[in-house]
């Protein structure tokens, strides 16, 4: 793979009209960009069909923020949180960020608990965008995986140093990274997207949704 190449964006630049696929640096005072000031960071666009993408660096604070877009009709943007965050957020919902719950068996006999009980005991939890691991949900090699939407996937993945083969991503059908060992990476999948992990298994693949 070639070093991307990124593109100037003007002052003031409307980022609702940023919708080609490429990596941009964001001057000063751009409209309609995430809460917190976005001069002088990076812009990842990611755009396909009628759904679109974008992921700003905000260079001042290390955050990262993310929205999507239907038929040019973009929604809020969505900041990320870190693991200091997520734990913070359960901490908040649960008492501790450890915190376990305790579902009662079920009362009808097709489910397996209490399904009301779980349903409002991990509702909250989607509240706060905790990120799931892909590895222990069993996530294979060589299979495509389809977001259903409407909600956009970031998958996080970290390569092991003793891997004998690299790791190859592919999004919506285009191979968009091979990681050598002891390498990370974050991928989006638009809704409606697709994602497939081939060769080796990544050390960790961790997936947030927004």
């Amino acid at each position: 793979m070639g070093t991307p190449v990124e593109i100037m964006l003007p002052t003031s630049v409307n980022l609702d009209t940023i919708v080609k696929n490429g990596f941009y640096y964001i001057g000063a005072t751009p409209v309609n960009g995430p809460t917190e000031s976005a001069t002088n960071s990076q812009l990842l666009v990611v755009s396909g069909g009628t759904t679109s993408t974008q992921l700003i660096f905000i260079h001042s604070t290390g955050t990262l923020w993310v929205r999507t877009a239907t038929n040019s009709v973009w929604g809020p943007w969505h900041e990320f949180l870190s693991r200091t965050e997520t734990q913070a957020g359960f901490a908040a919902l649960a008492g501790s960020a450890t915190q376990t719950f305790d579902v009662a068996d079920a009362t009808a006999a097709s489910h397996a608990v209490a399904l009301g009980q779980a349903q409002a005991d991990f509702a909250p939890i989607l509240t706060v965008n905790a990120p799931v691991d892909r590895l222990a949900a069993l996530d294979a090699l060589a299979t495509l995986y389809t977001n259903p939407g409407p909600t956009t996937w970031v998958d996080s993945l970290v390569t092991d140093s003793t891997a004998t083969a690299n790791t190859a991503i592919t999004v919506n059908g285009v191979l968009v990274a091979t990681l050598t060992p002891s390498a990370a990476i974050s991928v989006i999948t638009p809704p409606v997207g697709t994602i497939q992990v081939d060769t080796t298994l990544p050390l960790t693949w961790v997936r947030t949704t927004l």
